[in-house]
Parts: structure tokens; C-alpha cells; sequence
């Protein structure tokens, strides 16, 4: 079904210090929020012969358009205390380390309010597990934030709504074994999730951030055709 177009501009996220590659919920306002709290032609990426995507998808459903299990990072890590023994220093210091977020359960409707609302929690969920499950690096990861910048619905002829969002996310500060801390300042990334009655799929948006608002839709990739199934309802 055809939506109208709506573009909300959320407002800067607040800068955090330092550089860190995004590895990548509090959702649905926009906030930052952090874990210590607990072929040539374009067409098989769902792109015209000009690049432009069409946004057009025939199948009848989202979970009708994959094949097999659902595809998304899925761990629960709890936060610690944990104690870093500094040299020169007669007391270890005390840090509470990151902790994942529960994924949400599925929105109580479709409107497109409700719905934001419900992406924005997934995708916190998301990155916190995207950075902690499996990880085995040294050091701990202490915050991990979530901030949107602008959200906008496509107007595509795809099941369900389909909707971008521009966020930053990652880890934001961590502590080494030898007590040295870092920070990390997280740069905005782009994302496109279509959600229907039976489920959601997301796709990577990269370069959104460069573009402008009347580019975004046709240069958006398909999640249906270059995305992934990340939540089944029902």
C-alpha cells in the first residue's frame, strides 16, 4: 500500500569523544541512550537500469519474500562489576560493564507511529548485541548509545511499511585490562527496515548520510531483495 512520504528531522545527536569504527532500547524518541542502565541492469539488487530503485517488490508478505531462519545477532550479556587493578594505585577501580538489550516484542499495531516506535527499540537491541555477542577482545565495553537523527517512511509498493532510519550507535567508552579508558565518537549510519504482520527485515544503508532527503528513497536498498529476515510475529 502507497504511504505518504514523511520526513522527520530529530535533531543533532550530542557529540561523544574520541574515534571508534561502529560495530554497531531506550527507542522511540530519538534520544541517546546508553547499557549500564542494564547483473549489469541493477535489477538483482532491486535498482532500475539507472540505479534508481524502484521500490517494488511482487511477493505477499515480508517472511514470504526469505528462505529459512531468521538473521541477527542474539545473545544475552549481563552487565558486571568488575574491579581493574592500576599500577601505582593501592585500590582497584570499579566499572559496570554494558549489557545487551532484550529485543522488543512485536508492535501492538501497524500504524506508523507505533511502528517507529518499535524500530527504534529493535535497533538499539540490535547493535548492543552486534557488539557484545561473541566478542573476546581484551578490554570491557562500559556504554554502548543509540541516537536517531532523521527517520523517513518510503512510499513503495512493498508489503508493510517501509521505513529509513538514520542513526549513530555503538560502543562509546570501554576500559582496557591495564585500566587505560577509551571513548569513542559514533558517526551516523543508515539503515531501512520493512515491517509487516509477519515480520521485519532490515537492510545496511551505507553512504545514507551523505545524501540528501529527496535522494534517499530511490538510492535506499530493498530489505526485502538485499536485506536480511531479522523478526518473525506469530
Amino acid at each position: 500500500m502507497k504511504r505518504r512520504t514523511v520526513l522527520l528531522a530529530l535533531g543533532s545527536a550530542s557529540a561523544l569523544a574520541g574515534c571508534l569504527a561502529e560495530n554497531g532500547g531506550a527507542g522511540g524518541n530519538g534520544d541517546a541512550g546508553d547499557d549500564n542502565e542494564n547483473d549489469d541492469d541493477g535489477t538483482a539488487n532491486g535498482t532500475n537500469g539507472a540505479g534508481e530503485n524502484d521500490g517494488e517488490h511482487d511477493d505477499g508478505s515480508v517472511v514470504d519474500s526469505f528462505d529459512g531462519e531468521l538473521s541477527r545477532p542474539d545473545c544475552s550479556v549481563d552487565a558486571e562489576t568488575i574491579e581493574i587493578e592500576v599500577e601505582h594505585d593501592d585500590e582497584p577501580l570499579t566499572y559496570r560493564t554494558a549489557a545487551t538489550k532484550p529485543y522488543p516484542d512485536p508492535p501492538d499495531s501497524l500504524d506508523e507511529d507505533t511502528i517507529l516506535e518499535y524500530l527504534d527499540a529493535f535497533e538499539h537491541a540490535y547493535v548492543s548485541k552486534e557488539v557484545l555477542c561473541g566478542r573476546n577482545g581484551s578490554g570491557h565495553i562500559l556504554t554502548i548509545a543509540y541516537s536517531r537523527q532523521e527517520r523517513k517512511v518510503f512510499d513503495w509498493e512493498t508489503p508493510g511499511t517501509t521505513i529509513f532510519l538514520l542513526r549513530a550507535a555503538g560502543a562509546t567508552r570501554g576500559i582496557e585490562d591495564s585500566g587505560g579508558e577509551w571513548a569513542a565518537e559514533l558517526g551516523f549510519h543508515g539503515v531501512v527496515y520493512t515491517v509487516d504482520e509477519t515480520g521485519v527485515a532490515r537492510a545496511d544503508f551505507d553512504g545514507a548520510g551523505g545524501l540528501e532527503a529527496d535522494e534517499l528513497e530511490s538510492k535506499a536498498p530493498n530489505p526485502l531483495e538485499d536485506g536480511e529476515l531479522v523478526a518473525r510475529f506469530g
